[in-house]
């Protein structure tokens, strides 16, 4: 999350309707509970490459897919997006599910195991 924030406070990388700090905020949400999610995938899976497909998945379909469907400049900025409060939201009941479902994931390893 840290990386992405010079981009949205000194860079492009907003979508230039809504305060900039509402921006960081919503997307600081929407990264912090991402790692629930991405992080028990990979500890379920025993790969890394599901949080990488995941990853690159998810900013495939939220840049190519679903920001080209609202209408630029408009309030909908507030909820759409990478920016926006849906996402957060979303991703932060999905933090609660999979942290919800850790019990699934299997024990550390003992030492010399692995």
């Amino acid at each position: 999350m840290l990386y992405h924030t010079p981009g949205i406070f000194l860079a492009d990388y907003n979508n230039a309707v809504t305060l900039r700090v509402y921006q960081w905020l919503c997307f600081a949400v929407m990264a912090m509970a991402m790692t629930f999610v991405f992080n028990w995938i990979v500890l379920k899976s025993g790969s890394v490459w599901t949080a990488m497909l995941l990853h690159g998945g998810h900013n495939f379909f939220i840049q190519a897919v679903l920001d080209p469907m609202v209408v630029a400049g408009t309030a909908a900025a507030y909820w759409t997006g990478e920016f926006g409060a849906a996402l957060a939201i979303v991703t932060a009941a999905l933090a609660v599910f999979f942290w919800l479902r850790r019990g699934e994931l299997p024990g550390p390893l003992a030492v010399g195991q692995g």
